[in-house]
């Protein structure tokens, strides 16, 4: 093999190079959009993943072919058999790896940047060198300035079910805490995956959870949380007790603990009192317990709450159920003195 084929074989993996970083760089924008994770494996993927497709065809075609002419192919099938396991092993291999990388979504302005630069690049009349260069140089950027760090103080909420959760970043910890709202339905799942886990990672960059609080059992919230448990990192899960059976309800607690107990994290079901899990100079949140538990049909549940302040923002967050107690009580107390 000459030189000169040597030069034309390495312009044209620079070439396949600078293709394929371009669509992953086009690729973690719209997904920093959607709020879906990007994983370290994604530019390695796009440059193998297309000459594996294309053998794969190869062989399906020459298998069709082979079937419609009567030839012997057990050869062709033992090589696609071979093909799958090894593409299958891959997956498997990377899966530790998979959407574990997260970007909170740019401003406006810095996505318009990043991408009239990228077509810029693209359309320019250069060399396939200087384009990756080029290329190169706008990815680094997007990481170190595109990209915000979200606040040290802020809260957010996500519409649910008529309700609302609210998701709080305070003192470098991220809190989720559900009122109840999102085991309402069978559908507490697909809201979980395709609503507040894109939402958190657009708005806040990350799937780590410090401290996950949910104040009102239900079998789908648990249900739920188990299937979706290996999507998100938890610290500290804070379920309120419960006494009483409730279809489905014990049998949805005990695979959710089953899960967590798989990845090490704990579940606290009481609180003495009130306990201070963040302060910082402009506040601090706690998670109480009230004396009194409250009733929900044919459960009697620890009355779990959170207060606090947040960036100048007073903090009181009741379950649901409890919550719709207290304005029914305050409305009958009011019938009554009219």
């Amino acid at each position: 093999m000459g030189h000169a084929q040597l030069k034309q074989m390495a312009d044209r993996m620079i070439y396949w190079s600078y293709v394929h970083l371009m669509v992953s760089f086009f690729s973690l924008i719209i997904l920093s959009c959607w709020g879906l994770g990007l994983s370290p494996f994604t530019i390695a993927g796009n440059l193998i993943f297309s000459p594996v497709l294309y053998v794969f065809l190869l062989l399906a075609t020459a298998l069709f072919f082979s079937e419609l002419l009567g030839i012997p192919n057990m050869a062709l099938i033992s090589c696609i058999e071979l093909l799958n396991k090894l593409w299958i092993g891959c997956m498997q291999l990377a899966q530790p790896y998979f959407c574990n990388m997260l970007f909170a979504k740019p401003p406006l302005w810095q996505l318009g940047i990043m991408v009239t630069a990228a077509l810029a690049i693209l359309v320019t009349h250069t060399g396939a060198h200087k384009k990756l260069c080029f290329l190169a140089l706008l990815i680094l950027y997007s990481f170190y300035y595109g990209f915000p760090k979200p606040a040290q103080d802020r809260i957010i909420t996500i519409p649910c079910n008529q309700g609302e959760v609210t998701v709080i970043q305070h003192a470098q910890t991220l809190w989720l805490i559900d009122p109840g709202h999102i085991g309402r339905t069978s559908g507490a799942q697909a809201f979980i995956e395709h609503c507040l886990l894109p939402t958190i990672a657009r708005e806040f960059g990350t799937n780590h959870i410090d401290y996950l609080i949910l104040l009102q059992p239900t079998g789908f919230l648990f249900k739920a949380l188990a299937s979706c448990l290996q999507r998100m990192q938890i610290t500290h899960l804070y379920i309120p007790y419960w006494q009483g059976e409730q279809p489905g309800l014990k049998y949805a607690y005990m695979t959710l603990k089953k899960v967590a107990d798989q990845q090490q994290i704990p579940i606290k079901r009481s609180v003495k009192g009130s306990l201070v899990c963040t302060s910082s100079a402009t506040g601090s949140l706690r998670i109480n317990q009230e004396p009194q538990p409250y009733k929900k049909g044919t459960l009697t549940v620890g009355n779990l709450w959170v207060s606090g302040k947040v960036d100048n923002n007073d903090i009181t967050i009741y379950s649901a159920e409890y919550t719709n107690q207290i304005k029914k009580n305050s409305k009958n107390q009011s019938e009554c003195t009219v």
